[in-house]
């Protein structure tokens, strides 16, 4: 029961786990990995594609999507719309208890990653509002637990 407990923290934190939302098809530019990339490093696989890749920045981002606490709990593979156009899919999801909302990670095109993005997450048939958050929807510096 406690991987669970975690894997809904995870995703409050917008942090990737490996298999789902981290894949070999996955650039570290896309995933807001780039500061555990060292290019001054030789000798590692995907060095030269890496670099060829970095003047032109991602054409995705794995972002972080929020639904209302009363929409159905996300668990991967639902379809992202902006509109009536597929954008992407959820990669992992989950209810975050700490934010009492939904909380989803998803590779979305670069132009969309704008906080307070509006786009729709189509679950069990329905059509879930979504917001888009930059980075994790929880307090990364505590001060709720200050206060």
């Amino acid at each position: 029961m406690g991987s669970r407990a975690l894997d809904t923290l995870r995703l409050e934190k917008a942090f990737g786990r490996s298999g789902d939302d981290l894949t070999p098809a996955d650039t570290p530019w896309e995933a807001g990995l780039d500061s555990c990339v060292c290019l001054d490093k030789r000798g590692f696989i995907g060095r030269a594609a890496l670099l060829r890749l970095r003047p032109e920045g991602p054409r995705r981002r794995l972002l972080t999507l929020t639904t209302d606490a009363d929409a159905c709990v996300l668990y991967g593979g639902e379809a992202v719309l902006d509109g009536k156009t597929a954008v992407g899919s959820v990669r992992s999801g989950g209810y975050g208890y700490t934010v009492g909302r939904n909380v989803a990670l998803a590779y979305l095109p670069a132009e969309l990653a704008r906080p307070g993005t509006r786009l729709v997450i189509e679950a069990f048939g329905e059509d879930v509002p979504a917001e888009v958050h930059v980075g994790p929807v929880h307090d990364p510096e505590g001060t709720r637990m200050r206060s």
